[in-house]
């Protein structure tokens, strides 16, 4: 720690930068890395986000090209996905299977980059739950389906390869040029199963879970 701080003191408090993983002396150009300096360090930052309107009550197809209509923002920041999947389908039984998923998306910039990673994982496997074998059933306003092993979630030997692409493009009204990524990940893969099910068979499915009745033509 003793080194740390004569390290310490060789720097200009106001002149301080970081930059990338050291900590610049713009004064004297002098520049120590993170890794050097020892113990935990703490950064804060604020956002103020641009502000936002809620839903216009009543619209017309005359107000999609308005100005008045282009301003009503509903969020300040939009997080865009893709998705491939290759699947497998059995053409006795008519099972589909995902074997595999793409996964792109573009959250503006990253910030913890295996946090995002494991976010489009867990999304994808979701969605992989919500197009294939999910089913919670309801009547009368009462739940039939009482636990998970009913409800069909995924296991995890279930659970596709799955590769990661990100893309960064950094929005002006966010931290650090954030979009944000949420649930975004597990949008796009039920669209993009059945998409690949169509090509495969040309069977378009309009009901989900996919089961084998729904592929019988």
């Amino acid at each position: 720690m003793m080194e740390a701080t004569k390290k310490i003191d060789q720097l200009n408090p106001a002149a301080l930068k970081l930059k990338g993983n050291s900590v610049f002396d713009s004064s004297t150009g002098k520049k120590i890395p993170l890794s050097e300096l020892g113990g935990p360090f703490r950064a804060e930052f604020r956002a103020f986000p641009p502000e936002t309107n809620t839903f216009a009550n009543k619209v017309t197809q005359k107000d999609y090209k308005s100005p008045e209509f282009k301003s009503l923002r509903t969020h300040w920041a939009y997080a865009y996905g893709v998705q491939l999947i290759l699947v497998e389908i059995d053409e006795v039984s008519g099972k589909v299977l995902a074997k595999e998923i793409i996964t792109v998306g573009d959250l503006g910039k990253v910030l913890n980059k295996r946090a995002v990673e494991t976010q489009q994982e867990g999304g994808a496997v979701m969605g992989v739950g919500y197009a294939l074998s999910e089913n919670f059933i309801t009547e009368k306003g009462q739940s039939v389906t009482k636990t998970f092993g009913e409800l069909g979630l995924p296991r995890a030997n279930e659970a596709p390869e799955i590769s990661n692409i990100i893309v960064e493009v950094p929005h002006p009204g966010g931290p650090l040029g954030l979009k944000g990524l949420a649930e975004a990940p597990s949008l796009a893969t039920a669209p993009a199963i059945t998409n690949a099910i169509y090509n495969a068979t040309g069977v378009r499915i309009f009901d989900l879970p996919v089961n084998s009745n729904l592929l019988k033509k």
